[in-house]
Formats: C-alpha cells, sequence, structure tokens
C-alpha cells in the first residue's frame, strides 16, 4: 500500500510547527543556563575563606568578632579560621580580632573577580548572583595581631 500523498503546503506548515517547538526548546533550556553561569566571582571565588591568625606574642587567646560585635570564633594562636566574606548584599563583613594586648581589624574587600561580570556575567552577575552569593568580597589570607 502507497502512502498517501501529503501536498508541498502540508510539508511546509510541519516544518514550520517543528522550527517553532524547537526554537522554544531551545529557550526554554538556554534561559537558565545562562541565568546559573552568569555570575563570574560565584563562579570562580568563593564566599567562605580560610584566614591564618596569628600573634606576635603567640600563642595568645584570640576572639574573632563580626561587625555586630558577636564572637565567631575563639582559639589560641596560631589558628586557622573559616569565615564568610559578606555580610549582606553588596555589604562586606567586617571583624575584629582582639586579644589581651591588643586588636587588629579584618575587613572583606571586594574580589577581582567581581569585575569579571563586565565582560561574562552581565547585569544579573553584578546586581543579582554574586552579591546575594557574597561571592563578589574576599577576606586576606593572613592576619597578625600585633
Amino acid at each position: 500500500m502507497p502512502f498517501p500523498q501529503t501536498s508541498r503546503a502540508a510539508i511546509a506548515l510541519n516544518l514550520i510547527i517543528m522550527h517553532k517547538i524547537t526554537r522554544s526548546l531551545v529557550t526554554i533550556f538556554t534561559i537558565p543556563c545562562i541565568l546559573a553561569l552568569s555570575s563570574c566571582a560565584s563562579i570562580v571565588s568563593k564566599s567562605n575563606y580560610s584566614v591564618n591568625v596569628r600573634s606576635e606574642t603567640s600563642p595568645t587567646k584570640v576572639d574573632i568578632r563580626n561587625r555586630e560585635g558577636k564572637t565567631v570564633h575563639t582559639a589560641m594562636t596560631p589558628t586557622t579560621v573559616t569565615l564568610p566574606a559578606s555580610s549582606g548584599y553588596f555589604q562586606p563583613e567586617a571583624y575584629t580580632l582582639e586579644t589581651r594586648s591588643g586588636s587588629q581589624e579584618l575587613n572583606g574587600e571586594l574580589d577581582p573577580w567581581y569585575l569579571g561580570n563586565i565582560i561574562f556575567g552581565g547585569l544579573i552577575g553584578i546586581i543579582l548572583v554574586d552579591p546575594l552569593t557574597g561571592s563578589m568580597w574576599k577576606l586576606p589570607k593572613e592576619a597578625t595581631i600585633r
């Protein structure tokens, strides 16, 4: 039994419908991928950092307080502590490392990878993803209390 003849108009209509479905599926899957990968610092960097804390009068007890004055860690120096670099949306964290003999400030700084959003991540990475994840800030690797 031979296949029924299909008109050129029906074939063209089917091709148009298939093309629209394919474009819709590509759009549905592409947009979430772009949103997920559109933040340079969140991909390349991190939001929590290990900081080596030392004191010139080692060993000594150190209290690490965040910007609200809450003690987030207490240890004997030298020590390594993991701390978040952000304290909120577009706000770097600031710590005070306190000992009996003195104190040292430890502040979050702008991560250079955040500027990569200008080239790679675009507006979503600059305004939304990196500030919300805290990846736009970094902490120094070491802090010495004098």
